[in-house]
């Protein structure tokens, strides 16, 4: 059953929408939106070139304001949105993401449905130049709308949803690619260039913005982990890919004897002579990978040793070995703080900040410095005993610390890395138990510690602190209940004080602990404990349909960060490279280039990037046809972009699209659409 759309004109802001009813030309646009609205395809062309129609009147539906390219938008139908857009609709504004404001239910129905239609394919794919851009934008923007406290109190599950189905359009549009070029040039983005860049990669700029967009299926798909795999392995022999356990062995063998026994002539090299054939041994994703790798091995062999040799007695002079092994823990830890201060500059505070592992590797470096900084130091200056032994209990912390940020390289296995995933996904569970369980045993604490706290003997329940442990050691098997049963005699003198009668509350006592401990119990261990048990497998069965999809997205997340990474893993980074003093020339040419003097003589490569961007833009279109295809909204002959024969041989080395000679026809619209996405 159709709906009856009721004629009004709209426009959406921040505020309050506005409605006024309108009275001219009502009739047939009240024909025109129920049309769109049934789409009806040759009705609404009719109408338009038959009537004086305004496409861009809106109506009111269910107390919902909506327009005409809204309503084909939230249907998804492919051919009612070009029409309209092609005659001039306006495109769709963008809601504004509430912000502690009192919301009615109107205006939240409201910017649901307008953003609805924003996330159609058919809007997403037609009312933009660059679809890739715009729906990594709309969902950022639905992540932001999900996470807003208004939002996230009533209606996060609708817009998730929306999210969801933007990042499936994303995926199922880079799986229309056919050769390896359209994935790279996609890949790379608008503005990118297919000329490999420094160490042989490729720049990957739009692949970098997917990963920070979160855009998971689009980074897992699997034509994309075969570009970025082969950069990844871009520098490596090229045998050590082949089938077989030995060759396995064989590369094992060889990074070890490569990154381990022979780095420091590779870093000599590499320090002195940074693009000699040589180098590129180390200048490659995963060669900086194993350098780090082994790099962190050989910190955390150090730390151990200090730890079993050293004596721990802040009184006792250290030994020579001593000495050198902490200098050695100094030199290790400037060098990663050094390299998380280099990772800070390129990432910026905020991306840096963000990221948990950073914290992690802060609370590691920074208590081991200053530890080892004290136990040097305490030659010369003395320092107060009981400061050495808090940093020296720190440091102990610290230490648990970095043999568990070990664990961070198995994520690029694929035998440990989705089980390690798995795991870690689950910490969420965990603190939502453990801080339920904490209340429930502080409040029992508090009961038992009220029953015990004036009775005579050293019970677990006599303490508050105490009551805490034994409580919370029942959840390791441990049985407090020997401390429930206490001897209570109470004597009460007369008036006279000449006679006294004795009362034995001993066994009520113990049975109102008994009492409260059988809740205790019930409530902790049979219901909490079970409780986190479900949540924790509802955690595992959920993601072990998508683990692949996490994965090979925190895979190549970890890929890419070792792309752009330092070639010198620690401690070797401390060391001064030509590499650095290039980098340092380089800038301050530029900062007297600002003041007056030649900028550095650059190669003209304007016409590559020219190609480049035609081709992408080009090539966006070709895949709109290819999923509209796909989909069975339009036939291989009636595709929505107009495609033709001729093409020059330059043009189609650079295109590199499926058919031979396929091109997409630019035409006004690309500029219209142009222009759509400078106004959204």
């Amino acid at each position: 059953m159709s709906r009856v759309i009721e004629v009004s004109e709209f426009s959406l802001n921040d505020e309050t929408p506005s409605i006024k009813e309108q009275s001219t030309n009502s009739t047939q646009e009240s024909e025109f939106l129920q049309l769109v609205e049934d789409g009806d395809f040759e009705g609404v062309c009719s109408l338009i070139q038959s009537e004086n129609v305004n496409v861009n009147c809106s109506g009111r539906r269910k107390r919902t304001v909506v327009s005409a390219l809204q309503l084909a938008a939230e249907n998804n139908n492919f051919q009612l949105v070009k029409l309209l857009l092609d005659n001039g609709a306006t495109p769709l504004d963008k809601p504004h993401i509430p912000n502690g404001e009192s919301e009615c239910v109107e205006i939240d129905n409201m910017r649901f449905h307008r953003y609805s239609a924003l996330s159609s394919p058919a809007y997403m794919s037609l009312a933009h130049d660059d679809p890739f851009v715009s729906a990594m934008d709309l969902s950022d923007e639905l992540c932001a709308m999900t996470h807003a406290r208004e939002i996230e109190d009533t209606s996060q599950s609708l817009y998730m949803e929306l999210q969801r189905q933007v990042r499936q359009y994303i995926a199922a549009l880079v799986n229309c690619c056919d050769t390896s070029k359209e994935v790279l040039i996609i890949l790379s983005g608008k503005g990118g260039s297919l000329e490999r860049g420094p160490g042989g990669l490729h720049g990957f700029h739009q692949l970098k913005r997917a990963v920070k967009s979160r855009q998971k299926e689009f980074v897992a798909n699997w034509k994309c982990q075969k570009e970025v795999k082969k950069d990844w392995l871009h520098g490596q022999p090229k045998w050590h890919t082949r089938n077989g356990l030995f060759w396995t062995l064989l590369y094992a063998v060889y990074s070890f004897i490569v990154y381990m026994i022979l780095m420091p002539l590779l870093v000599l090299v590499y320090i002195i002579a940074p693009c000699a054939p040589l180098s590129r041994i180390l200048d490659n994703p995963k060669g900086k990978f194993l350098s780090h790798l082994y790099s962190y091995m050989m910190f955390l062999l150090i730390v151990l040793i200090v730890d079993i040799t050293m004596a721990h007695d802040p009184t006792v002079e250290l030994t020579a070995a001593d000495k050198t092994l902490i200098v050695w823990l100094l030199i290790f830890a400037c060098a990663f703080l050094m390299a998380g201060l280099s990772q800070l500059y390129r990432l910026g505070p905020r991306d840096y900040f963000s990221d948990v592992r950073n914290w992690m590797d802060l609370s590691i470096f920074v208590p081991f410095l200053v530890d080892n900084t004290l136990h040097i130091t305490d030659n010369f200056v003395h320092v107060n005993v009981m400061v050495r032994i808090f940093f020296d209990s720190i440091a102990a912390i610290s230490l648990v610390l970095a043999c568990l940020r070990f664990i961070r390289f198995f994520y690029l296995s694929t035998f440990l890395g989705p089980l390690l995933l798995l795991v870690v996904a689950m910490n969420g569970d965990v603190i939502r138990f453990l801080c339920i369980c904490f209340f429930t045993v502080v409040s029992f604490a508090f009961g038992f510690y009220y029953l015990y706290a004036e009775l005579d003997g050293t019970g677990d329940f006599n303490a508050f602190f105490t009551a805490i442990s034994a409580l919370l050691n029942t959840l390791f098997t441990s049985d407090p209940t020997s401390s429930l049963y206490v001897n209570v005699i109470y004597n009460v003198t007369d008036s006279d004080g000449d006679s006294y009668d004795v009362h034995d509350a001993s066994i009520m006592i113990a049975g109102i602990g008994v009492v409260m401990y059988l809740f205790f119990g019930v409530s902790l261990i049979i219901i909490l404990v079970n409780v986190c048990i479900a949540m924790m497998s509802d955690t595992y069965a959920r993601l072990r349909e998508n683990i692949d999809i996490e994965w090979k997205y925190v895979r190549t997340k970890m890929w890419l960060e070792h792309f752009d990474g330092p070639v010198l893993p620690p401690f070797f980074n401390v060391i001064p490279s030509v590499t650095w003093l290039m980098y340092i020339a380089r800038k301050l040419c530029y900062r007297q280039n600002s003041t007056g003097c030649l900028a550095p003589r650059t190669e003209d490569n304007t016409l590559g990037k020219d190609i480049l961007s035609l081709s992408y833009t080009k090539l966006t279109k070709e895949l709109i046809n290819r999923y509209m295809i796909e989909k069975g909204v339009v036939s291989e002959e009636d595709q929505m972009f107009e495609t033709n024969g001729n093409v020059n041989a330059i043009e189609k080395n650079n295109l590199g699209l499926g058919g031979p000679g396929v091109v997409i026809h630019v035409g006004p619209n690309d500029e219209a659409h142009q222009k759509r996405d400078s106004v959204n």
